[in-house]
């Protein structure tokens, strides 16, 4: 991601030690080409962050499929879902059902 380019390693390894979960999404020689992580209670909200397919693997269902392991995960099943989106990738979310609450964060599966 952008805002990562100029992280180290180590602070990029803390990032995701300290995350409650972590997703990977593989090309068939097992190099890594998408990634998305969650914070979470386990009982009310769910933050996705740092939800990325690698570009030239883009438009091809990985970050579909990806969305949808952590949507589906069932230890997230009283969560409501939030995170922070870009203007591009507006139409992705709400097309898993996320919807805008405002300028920079969308909401799924509120109850």
């Amino acid at each position: 991601m952008y805002w990562t380019k100029n992280w180290s390693d180590e602070k990029i390894q803390k990032n995701i030690d300290n995350s409650t979960l972590c997703y990977g999404a593989y090309d068939e020689d097992g190099v890594q080409v998408g990634y998305g992580r969650v914070v979470t209670d386990f009982s009310t909200v769910a933050y996705l962050l740092d939800f990325v397919v690698d570009e030239p693997f883009r438009g091809k269902g990985i970050g579909t499929k990806l969305m949808k392991e952590i949507l589906e995960n069932e230890s997230l099943n009283d969560c409501s879902f939030v995170l922070a989106t870009s203007v591009q990738a507006k139409k992705f979310y709400e097309s898993l059902g996320f919807q805008i609450k405002n300028e920079k964060y969308m909401l799924c599966r509120v109850s």
